[in-house]
């Protein structure tokens, strides 16, 4: 991975790291590091512009993490830095075991 990007608010769980630790982390393994956090099953357009540039200017695999992927995999697929088929996004997620269904006419705008 060359990148990695925190989808978590800082202080979300007592026992998270912060994102500026992640980041030191990150930075230290030669990776770099974006924090997009999104919060309360929202996801406001800022953030999704934000991780779709992110991963349309990677140049290499990005791993993208919050307490338990949906968030992340949601970004994604709201991004859409492949431009794939709604069908191949909900696919794509559900091949990671993430069912994103109900977003099916949120990802077709």
């Amino acid at each position: 991975f060359s990148v990695l990007v925190c989808n978590r608010p800082d202080g979300e769980d007592d026992d998270q790291p912060a994102a500026e630790v992640m980041r030191a982390a990150a930075e230290s393994a030669g990776m770099r590091f974006h924090h997009i956090p999104v919060a309360g099953g929202a996801f406001p357009a800022e953030a999704v512009a934000a991780f779709g540039q992110v991963r349309r200017e990677a140049g290499g695999k990005v791993l993208a993490y919050c307490r338990t992927g949906t968030r992340s995999i949601t970004l994604d697929a709201l991004a859409n830095p492949e431009g794939l088929s709604v069908a191949d996004r909900l696919e794509q997620a559900g091949a990671a075991g993430y069912d994103l269904s109900a977003l099916t006419s949120q990802l077709a705008e």
